[in-house]
C-alpha cells in the first residue's frame, strides 16, 4: 500500500508591485472608504477562461509523482527489511531461549541424577558397612567363645547376634565354647537359650566336641541342659572320643535322665521358636506399615511432581505464544515464569526421588527380614544402538511373541527423542490437550486405522494410575482392551468410532494388512518405574 500523495507546494512569484483593480469595478462590500481599490488574489486569471498547462508543467508533475513513488518504494523496502530483521531476531531469541531452557533442564537433570546416584552409593556403602561390621562381630563372637572372652560374647549378644548363628557346615558359638572349655561362656549361652544339640561341621554336637577336648565340667553342664550324648557324628558317639574325667562323666550318666530333660528341652525350644516368630511377625508388621506409609508419601510426591511438570509445560507454551506474537514486553515476564516453574519442578522431582528411594528401602528391609531374595526386574537391557532392531523393527519377534507391549525405561530420554521423529501417534500423558477424552480416542483409532505405533510417554513421572483413568475415560474397558490387545483381536476399535469422525473411519472394513503394523509402546524416563505396571 503506497502512502498518500503529498500536495505540491505552489510556486512563489518574484516580488513586485501588486496590480490594482480597474476603476469601473464595483467596490467590495464591507469597505469603509468609497472608491477603495481591491487587490486581486494571487493566481486569479485575467479572463474567465481556465489556465492552460504547458508541456513543461505536465512533465514536472509526472517527475514529481515518479519521485514520490520511488520514495514510497524505498520506505516500504526499508519497512519490510526492518520487519524481517525483527522477525529473524525474535526467532533467534526464541531458539536461544529454547536452547537455554533445554540446557537448564539438562543440567538440572544431571544434578538430580548425580544426587540420586550419590544417595544410592551412600546407602549401599552404609548397608555394606553394617554387613561387614556384623560379619566381623560374628567372627569375633566365635573366637571369643572359644577363648572364653566373656565381655566380647556378651557384647555380641547385646548387639542382636543370635546365639545359634552358624554358617552352613560350620559350628555355633556354643560348640566353639564347648571345644575350648570356656565354662563361663557355655553357661551364658545356655542361659540365653542356645541349642545344646545343634550340629556343626561333620555333624558334631557341642557335647561331642567337649568330649573330644576332654572338658569334663563342660560335659556335665551340657548334660544337665539337655544335651543328648547318643547323637553320633560320622558314626561315632561322644564317649568314643572322650578320655579321663570326661569319659567317666559320660559313662556314669543315666540316659533316662536325658529323655526327661529332652521333654523340657523340646518344650522350651518350641516356646523359643514361637517367641521368635512373634517377634518376627511384629517386625514384619512394622515394616509393612512403614511400606504403606512410604507408598502414600510416594503417591503424594508423584502427584506434586505431575502438577509441577504440567505447570512447566503450560508456562513454556505461554512463552512460545509471546514470542510468536512478537510481544517483547511480555517475553521477560513469561520467561521468568518458566524459570520459576523449572525451579518448582526440580524441587518436586528431588522430593519424589527421595520418597521413591524410601519406599524401595522399606521394601528391601522387609525382604531382608523375611530373608527373601530381591526380585529380578523383568525385561532386558538394550543398547541404544540396537533400539531400532529390538523396539521398532522387532527383528527377532520377541515383542510379538511375548504377548505384551514394550515398556521402555530410558532415563537419558534418547529413546523419547528417537520415537518422536518417527511416524507414530504420540501421546504426552502430561499434556491436558492430548489426554482429553475425545483427543485420546482419536489418537487410538487413528493408530489402528493407519497402522501406526501408539506411544504413551509418561515423561519423568509415575503416571500409571493417571494413564489408566484417562484411557478408561474413553471407554470403561478401553485400558483392558489396550493391554490385552482385544482392541484388535475382537475388533473393539469399531466401538470407539463416532458418526462425527471423518469418512475414512466410517463403515468398517478396515484393512487388516495396515492394522497389523499397529502396536502400543509405553515410555518413561523415570529411573524407578512402577513395579506393578512392570509386571503387567
Amino acid at each position: 500500500v503506497y502512502p498518500p500523495l503529498l500536495p505540491m507546494a505552489p510556486k512563489k512569484k518574484p516580488p513586485g508591485k501588486k496590480k490594482e483593480a480597474k476603476g469601473d469595478a464595483a467596490p467590495s462590500i464591507g469597505k469603509k472608504a468609497a472608491g477603495a481599490k481591491k487587490e486581486k488574489p494571487a493566481g486569479t486569471p485575467k479572463t474567465n477562461s481556465l489556465p492552460m498547462l504547458g508541456a513543461n508543467d505536465t512533465t514536472m508533475k509526472h517527475a514529481a509523482l515518479e519521485q514520490q513513488h520511488e520514495y514510497a518504494t524505498v520506505i516500504q523496502q526499508f519497512g519490510r527489511f526492518v520487519a524481517a530483521v525483527r522477525q529473524v531476531s525474535r526467532k533467534q531469541q526464541e531458539i536461544k531461549a529454547m536452547k537455554r531452557a533445554a540446557h537448564r533442564a539438562w543440567v538440572e537433570n544431571i544434578k538430580q541424577e548425580r544426587k540420586k546416584e550419590e544417595r544410592r552409593r551412600k546407602a549401599e556403602k552404609e548397608k555394606e558397612k553394617k554387613k561387614q561390621e556384623e560379619r566381623n562381630l560374628k567372627q569375633k563372637f566365635l573366637e571369643a567363645a572359644f577363648e572364653d572372652d566373656f565381655k566380647v560374647v556378651q557384647k555380641a549378644v547385646a548387639a542382636g547376634i543370635s546365639v545359634d548363628f552358624q554358617k552352613e557346615n560350620e559350628n555355633s558359638p556354643l560348640s566353639e565354647a564347648a571345644v575350648g572349655g570356656a565354662m563361663q561362656c557355655v553357661k551364658f549361652l545356655i542361659q540365653n537359650m542356645a541349642d545344646v544339640n545343634s550340629k556343626g561341621q561333620y555333624g558334631r554336637t557341642p557335647i561331642w566336641r567337649a568330649a573330644f577336648g576332654g572338658h569334663a565340667e563342660v560335659i556335665t553342664v551340657l548334660l544337665k541342659a539337655g544335651a543328648d550324648p547318643r547323637i553320633t557324628a560320622q558314626g561315632e558317639a561322644p564317649i568314643l572320643n572322650a578320655s579321663g574325667d570326661a569319659k567317666q562323666v559320660l559313662e556314669s550318666w543315666d540316659e533316662s535322665e536325658t529323655d526327661k530333660l529332652l521333654v523340657a528341652y523340646n518344650k522350651q525350644r518350641e516356646m523359643l521358636k514361637q517367641a521368635e516368630a512373634d517377634k518376627n511377625n511384629k517386625t514384619v508388621n512394622m515394616l509393612q506399615k512403614k511400606i504403606s506409609d512410604a507408598e502414600k508419601t510416594d503417591e503424594a510426591a508423584q502427584k506434586v511432581l505431575c502438577k509441577a511438570r504440567i505447570s512447566l509445560e503450560q508456562r513454556i507454551t505461554e512463552y512460545d505464544l509471546t514470542v510468536l506474537d512478537g510481544k517483547d514486553e511480555l517475553q521477560e515476564t513469561a520467561l521468568s515464569y518458566v524459570k520459576n516453574a523449572e525451579q518448582e519442578l526440580a524441587e518436586a522431582k528431588e522430593k519424589a526421588d527421595l520418597a521413591r528411594e524410601e519406599l524401595l528401602a522399606a521394601k528391601g528391609a522387609l525382604r531382608d527380614e523375611q530373608e527373601n531374595p530381591a526380585p529380578q526386574r523383568p525385561g532386558i537391557d538394550v543398547d541404544y544402538d540396537d533400539i531400532i532392531d529390538v523396539l521398532w523393527k522387532d527383528v527377532h519377534k520377541k515383542v510379538r511373541k511375548s504377548g505384551k507391549w514394550p515398556f521402555v525405561v530410558d532415563p537419558t530420554t534418547k529413546t523419547q527423542t528417537f520415537l518422536r521423529y518417527r511416524d507414530i501417534v504420540y501421546v504426552n500423558l502430561l499434556s491436558s490437550k492430548q489426554t482429553e477424552s475425545d483427543a485420546l480416542r482419536r489418537s487410538i483409532i487413528g493408530a489402528v486405522r493407519y497402522g501406526k505405533p501408539l506411544v504413551f510417554d509418561m515423561m519423568d513421572v509415575d503416571l500409571v494410575k493417571e494413564m489408566r483413568d484417562k484411557v478408561n475415560a474413553v471407554d470403561p474397558s478401553c485400558y483392558n482392551w489396550l493391554m490385552t490387545n482385544t482392541l484388535i483381536t475382537d475388533e473393539k476399535f469399531y466401538q470407539l468410532v463416532k458418526p462425527s469422525d471423518p469418512a475414512a473411519y466410517q463403515g468398517g472394513g478396515w484393512d487388516p494388512g495396515v492394522i497389523e503394523a499397529y502396536r502400543v509402546i509405553f515410555l518413561t524416563s523415570y529411573g524407578d518405574p512402577n513395579e506393578e505396571f512392570l509386571n503387567e
